[in-house]
């Protein structure tokens, strides 16, 4: 598994590379347009279209993302419960992750081929469309490799580990200052 993780985290952050670039290219994209538009009175045809093709390329990002664990969690409602019920709330939603991610991949490599074979192209400028629609669902399948290796972690947490020797004994000089002898709680910004 790991062997697998560390190929995965690497495509995936190839991958964000070409992101990076897709975003530099948004950006020149929409400068070089704001600058024709204003001063040469005319705008850059197509803009739109490439600015949409862009965005698309930056979802692919969505992969090293999930790989990466940087998820945004509702700490309000998951901090309530106790450890291994976390847990379980997060293999959860990573199940209906996976769910939502294999039917939207799906349906976009679907709708690549169609638009592949019907022969859809942008209408400025004219770029066939099926390459964005893979693209888009490559991006979505994915994430459920980085989904279910999320999920396998999370799992490998449940196990109970043996606790430490500190945790046995009760450590009773923990919260406290080494440099008083009296064994007071050190308090910060006070000075003895």
């Amino acid at each position: 598994m790991s062997v697998f993780l560390k190929v995965l985290k690497t495509v995936t952050r190839y991958v964000m590379y070409v992101c990076y670039c897709s975003v530099m290219a948004m950006m020149a994209l929409t400068v070089f347009n704001v600058i024709r538009r204003y001063i040469i009175q005319n705008p850059l045809s197509g803009s739109t279209e490439w600015s949409q093709i862009f965005l698309i390329i930056c979802m692919t990002a969505l992969a090293h993302a999930v790989t990466e664990g940087r998820f945004v969690a509702v700490d309000t409602i998951v901090n309530k419960f106790p450890r291994p019920a976390n847990i379980a709330v997060e293999i959860i939603a990573g199940g209906i992750a996976i769910v939502f991610f294999a039917v939207v991949g799906s349906q976009l490599l679907v709708q690549g081929g169609a638009s592949m074979a019907s022969g859809e192209t942008y209408y400025v400028i004219t770029a066939p469309r099926w390459p964005v629609y893979f693209v888009f669902g490559i991006a979505f399948l994915s994430c459920i490799l980085g989904t279910i290796v999320y999920v396998i972690e999370r799992i490998r947490n449940l196990k109970p580990t043996a606790p430490t020797e500190k945790q046995e004994t009760g450590d009773a000089t923990e919260g406290t200052d080494p440099a008083k002898a009296d064994g007071t709680p050190h308090q910060e910004g006070v000075i003895a």
